[in-house]
């Protein structure tokens, strides 16, 4: 077995090729090429937390995440010919220390390759001013500015030989298709003998123009002292709103060095450039022709800490209009139509720019609500100052207002006292108790129905495909019943084996992983293979992605029915509104599949291999993570337009694999799903979150759940889903048979529970003989 390792450097494509080496890790691993992340696409770096260093990740369980990464590679290793391993920080790292954390785990080191690309000074320093004025206003000084490159490549030729380590230049004039997912396909069709190995191209993380990054900079100056060298919503949001107007073209000049900041970049690095040059003949282009006699940088220019002073070519026009957008907040509108005009002649550039302007009116700026507060003088000296180009000088007459409001903590981000009061103002549901609207009172109603976050509205004329956990199931059916056109409930496929609560209950989706990797099977972006087919008995296997009552059978018979699976998943992107519920967060990991699993492995075969599988319970950020994936990939493939809802279901977890009580291990998942839910929908649009968790939680328990205390009674998923249909829009006309009446409530509670579960019971019985009617329609007969 060899090791590959990609070191980077930095800025350097890195996370392109690491997202094109996660997007096809099923099709090298058939190729005998191992790339394991887990389901991750860039955490080859925790591996750092392995060896003491620090890294940029905030998750307390990042050493333990790690080392269950790296079992899992050694563990898979030993089916592959070769294991790839890709992270910036391996350049940074004695080559010694890895190598020793390899050995740790079993890997073999005696066989080691490694590729780094490299910029060119000047190259790497325009790059790193951009990424550092991201999380602040200061930037490197160009005369102090030096990067050792040497001192990091030296120490891997001599580990490896320098026959083993390969030095490219990353310029796209020099690599191969002028891409690095392309050039470095090429190296490892090279160094592992596969003839074909075609990675899927990968957009590059988008770059500023000059005259953004200048009102970038201003913005960040603006912005309170204690955010600085850290992240901002502000900051984020306008990278977010420049990058969606840059889509169909750079909207100003491509940022460059001004030829002294060059000539002083350049004459401070010639040490190194000589040094590589010596260690890789011709890795770096001969300084001597670009030596010219230009002037000093002028002392002021020196000394000045304005982005705008080490570049070249700004146009001033497009710095006011950026400023006026990104200072003057919405309702200021003659700039906007100024930038537009700009491109009268050009429909791609405007849709862009309009684009980026509705996402910075949705996202809005905290800073907008600081001018609003200021007097109009006051305000226009804080616009003039902000559009100077020296804009640490105060201006004549400009003033800076010396107090921020106090900000308030929501959703992990600061916000101004003012935004919440109004927008507080506006919340009808926000005291427990007090008046019709309070907590309190509807609680006494026995059924509570809260509000989650509602964006869109639907009807009957939409189609609905709902996704996830058992709870799934009773909203499909109650969607079905008010007569909207459910796709998910059309399933065309051959016998599903086994027995369930509920028909189509074998497609449950319980962890958030089950329902993106059924997405990417779907999709086709990722392959499901025999491999994902687990032991079952007398010889047979079954699916790893359905429940385990699915059925048995040869691999032949699954792998037919798993083509049937993925063009039933399919529809999910044809929907016009898709319903996720989420289920639980414990979740079971197959270390030789690099897949999740929907629920625990079969008890026997999990007793017999359990060095097979891993659990593990996942935490906000990995939810997080999740849903921003499946969103992703629901851009990537569904159709234009189409809403996602998502929900958290009431139904708890039957058994815990933590060391918790089960009442709080269930509280702990129900909590982490529902927080990393409104975190998802507060940073995307066309995404809404209805409390159906919430409505279980705080309705009568006598009303709300089946005498099992484990499942939601069909009365109040009725109540649910028809609340449901009438906030997002549905002419509600169900039947008089159809529409249940909530029982009294009575001391008699024993009477009350019986009531329910003769309803629920009944209800079970149609949806059995539902089944078997679809069975003897299809011509299929009972065993």
């Amino acid at each position: 077995m060899a090791l590959i390792l990609h070191l980077g450097d930095a800025k350097c494509g890195s996370s392109a090729i690491q997202d094109s080496l996660h997007l096809s890790r099923d099709a090298l691993f058939d190729a005998g090429i191992l790339y394991e992340t887990g389901p991750i696409k860039r955490n080859h770096f925790l591996t750092g937390t392995l060896i003491g260093q620090v890294t940029r990740s905030t998750d307390p369980d990042q050493t333990d995440d790690a080392h269950e990464m790296m079992v899992r590679i050694a563990e898979r290793a030993k089916s592959a010919d070769h294991v790839i391993l890709s992270s910036e920080r391996f350049l940074l790292t004695d080559p010694a220390v890895l190598f020793a954390l390899f050995e740790r785990y079993g890997l073999d080191t005696s066989d080691i390759r490694a590729i780094v690309y490299i910029r060119e000074p000047r190259s790497m320093y325009a790059s790193v001013i951009q990424q550092q004025l991201k999380a602040s206003y200061k930037f490197s000084s160009p005369d102090g500015y030096r990067r050792r490159l040497d001192h990091r490549v030296k120490p891997w030729q001599e580990a490896i030989g320098a026959e083993n380590l390969t030095v490219r230049r990353f310029d796209r004039k020099l690599l191969i298709g002028g891409d690095i997912v392309s050039d470095i396909s090429a190296y490892l069709m090279d160094q592992t003998g596969v003839r074909q190995i075609e990675l899927p191209p990968q957009k590059s993380n988008s770059s500023l123009s000059t005259e953004q990054l200048v009102v970038l900079q201003r913005l960040r100056r603006f912005l309170p002292e204690e955010t600085e060298g850290k992240f901002h919503n502000d900051s984020q949001t306008i990278i977010a709103v420049f990058s969606m107007m840059n889509e169909a073209g750079l909207i100003g000049n491509p940022i460059r060095l001004n030829a002294a900041t060059a000539q002083t970049v350049l004459r401070g690095n010639l040490d190194t450039i000589t040094r590589m040059n010596q260690l890789v003949p011709g890795i770096l282009p001969d300084p001597s022709g670009d030596l010219i006699d230009v002037p000093d940088m002028p002392k002021d220019l020196q000394d000045s800490t304005d982005v705008q002073s080490v570049l070249d070519k700004l146009d001033e026009n497009l710095v006011k209009l950026f400023s006026d957008i990104v200072f003057s907040g919405p309702e200021i509108t003659t700039s906007r139509q100024k930038l537009l005009d700009l491109f009268s002649n050009d429909p791609a550039r405007r849709k862009s720019i309009q684009s980026g302007l509705a996402l910075l009116d949705r996202k809005q700026l905290g800073i907008w609500e600081t001018m609003a507060k200021t007097d109009n003088s006051l305000r226009s000296g804080i616009q003039r100052a902000l559009r100077m180009f020296k804009s640490s000088e105060p201006a004549q007459n400009a003033a800076a207002p010396t107090e921020t409001p106090a900000p308030v903590t929501t959703n992990g981000s600061m916000r101004p006292a003012g935004e919440v009061l109004k927008l507080n103002r506006e919340n009808k549901y926000d005291r427990w108790r007090g008046n019709e609207n309070g907590a309190r009172e509807r609680i006494l109603q026995k059924v509570c129905v809260p509000f989650g976050r509602q964006s869109f509205t639907a009807s009957k004329e939409n189609s609905f495909f709902t996704m996830g956990s058992c709870f799934a199931r009773n909203v499909e059916e109650r969607l079905a019943l008010a007569g909207a056109n459910v796709l998910s409930r059309d399933i065309k496929m051959r016998d599903l084996g086994g027995t369930s609560g509920r028909y189509m209950g074998i497609f449950n989706k319980y962890n958030p992983y089950s329902i993106l990797q059924e997405l990417q099977f779907a999709s086709g972006e990722r392959t499901f293979t025999e491999a994902s087919l687990l032991p079952g008995s007398d010889g047979l296997f079954y699916d790893s992605q359905l429940r385990t009552n699915s059925g048995d059978a040869s691999k032949d018979e699954l792998m037919a029915r798993r083509e049937e699976i993925r063009e039933f998943f399919a529809q999910a992107f044809t929907a016009d509104v898709l319903i996720l519920t989420l289920g639980l967060i414990e979740s079971w990991y197959d270390n030789e599949t690099g897949l999740y699993l929907t629920e625990v492995p079969n008890g026997r075969l999990l007793a017999r291999t359990k060095e097979r599988f891993s659990f593990k319970t996942l935490s906000v950020a990995d939810t997080v993570s999740i849903l921003n994936e499946i969103h992703a990939l629901l851009k990537r493939h569904s159709k234009p337009g189409q809403k996602v809802l998502i929900t958290v279901s009431p139904v708890p977890i039957g058994r815990t694999f933590t060391t918790d009580d089960i009442i709080v291990a269930n509280t702990t998942s129900k909590s982490t799903l529902r927080t990393a839910a409104l975190e998802f929908i507060s940073s995307v649009e066309g995404v809404d979150y209805f409390p159906s968790y919430e409505a279980a939680m705080h309705s009568h328990p006598d009303l709300a759940w089946q005498s099992d205390r484990l499942h939601v009674s069909d009365f109040l998923v009725g109540e649910i889903i028809r609340t449901f249909l009438t906030r997002y829009g549905f002419d509600v006309d169900q039947p008089a048979e159809t529409s249940e009446t909530a029982p009294e409530v009575s001391d008699n509670a024993d009477l009350v529970a019986r009531l329910n579960a003769d309803v629920s019971r009944y209800k079970q019985q149609l949806i059995t003989m539902e089944a078997k009617l679809k069975r003897a329609l299809a011509g299929e007969t009972e065993a």
